[in-house]
Formats: structure tokens, C-alpha cells, sequence
């Protein structure tokens, strides 16, 4: 049992994983290579379908007033920014 926890036997490892690891150069991709594309922010239109509401009277077969809803849709270009990749 004093053997599983000898100190020892454990830091003399831990301290050369440790002392290794801080050693070694951590270098990224980004130091070396730029990226070979940039993105760039366009102006591109797309097309809806928007609803319009009205308000419509009409009667019944009493000749009394009814009013009623009634959705209609129109077709709207709207312009929409998008970030698009460009290649060098």
C-alpha cells in the first residue's frame, strides 16, 4: 500500500511529461499558410410572397351587410445581404 502512494515514483514521470510538453514549439497552420480565400459581403435579391389583407362588405341573400376577410399575396424583391467566399 506505501508503494502506491510513493510520490517519487510518480513526480520524476510527471515532471518530464510536463517539462516535455512545455518544450516543444506549438506552431498553427495560420503561422505558416494565409488562407487562400476571403469572404466578401454582396447585395442579393430575393423574392417573397408577402400577404395583403382587405376588409371586404358584402351581402347576403337578405341584403345584409357582411364584412369579411380576405387575404391576397403580392410577389415583393427584397434585398438580402449575404457573405460569399471568394478564392485568390
Amino acid at each position: 500500500m506505501k508503494s502506491l502512494f510513493n510520490l517519487q515514483s510518480w513526480l520524476v514521470p510527471m515532471l518530464f511529461v510536463a517539462g516535455t510538453i512545455l518544450v516543444l514549439p506549438t506552431a498553427s497552420a495560420t503561422e505558416h499558410c494565409p488562407p487562400a480565400y476571403s469572404y466578401k459581403t454582396v447585395v442579393q435579391y430575393e423574392t417573397i410572397r408577402q400577404p395583403v389583407v382587405e376588409w371586404v362588405t358584402r351581402y347576403d341573400h337578405c341584403g345584409h351587410p357582411i364584412r369579411e376577410k380576405v387575404v391576397s399575396y403580392k410577389l415583393v424583391r427584397v434585398a438580402v445581404e449575404k457573405r460569399i467566399k471568394i478564392w485568390h
